[in-house]
């Protein structure tokens, strides 16, 4: 049985003498992963000709062709930049080598043997989320807690199907998801703080906040027997 205070007293132990490094491969992670969030628009016109009706329908068209084009390209960056770098991000912070524990682990994923493997298990992970946020948001996120531990189980192995990592994850977080929802409010007070350096402070409470999820996935880890040995060696 786990408790906040064991994960977040495990979390600052493991960031004892690679905070600074693990501050960096937040920060880059974050730039990487950042995208603006998108919203569909509407436009509406009583049709009538006029000289500047054709301007008009141009500029619609363009404006459209421009936010499919944006939408289309973070979708892309989304899938085949963030995701990866998400699980790179994991393992940094799960890899129980603290020597083998660098800045290049970030971008693990993006060798020729793990990045097809992980692309497509991220991928039909997010989609299945999407599908169960349609069905009123609840469900959605629910499953968003079941699937959390995917980024992790193939951070330990890439080659992992998504299927089984969906499972594997989804037995990790049995009985579990409501205490998962109240250990990412348990960091609330530290983001308040952070708002009040004007949101830079939110860049220093990451590390802990990673650091602390990783505890958890370790600790759910060790429940589920099943689980492949972790693939460092590749």
């Amino acid at each position: 049985m786990w408790t906040r205070a064991q994960l977040k007293t495990a979390a600052k132990a493991d960031l004892t003498g690679f905070y600074w490094l693990s501050f960096v491969v937040c920060l880059v992670a974050g730039i990487l992963s950042g995208s603006g969030s998108t919203s569909g628009f509407m436009f509406g016109f009583n049709y009538s000709y006029n000289p500047d009706f054709a301007v008009s329908v141009f500029f619609i068209t363009t404006l459209l062709f421009t936010f499919l084009f944006v939408f289309a390209f973070a979708a892309a960056f989304g899938i085949f930049v963030t995701n990866p770098i998400a699980v790179g991000k994991c393992r940094f912070f799960v890899h129980p080598n603290a020597e083998d524990r660098d800045f290049v682990t970030l971008f693990h994923v993006f060798k020729k043997e793990s990045y097809l493997p992980v692309v497509k298990s991220m991928f039909f992970t997010s989609l299945f989320i999407f599908l169960w946020t349609l069905l009123f948001i609840i469900p959605g996120i629910v499953k968003s807690y079941a699937y959390r531990m995917v980024p992790y189980l193939l951070s330990e192995n890439p080659k992992l199907e998504y299927k089984t990592a969906m499972e594997l994850s989804t037995a990790m977080t049995d009985g579990e998801k409501f205490n998962m929802f109240v250990l990412d409010l348990s960091f609330i007070g530290w983001y308040i703080l952070g708002m009040f350096a004007f949101g830079i402070g939110f860049l220093f409470v990451n590390p802990y906040v990673e650091a602390t999820w990783a505890q958890f996935y370790l600790a759910m880890r060790a429940k589920i027997a099943k689980i492949p040995a972790p693939a460092y060696q590749n």
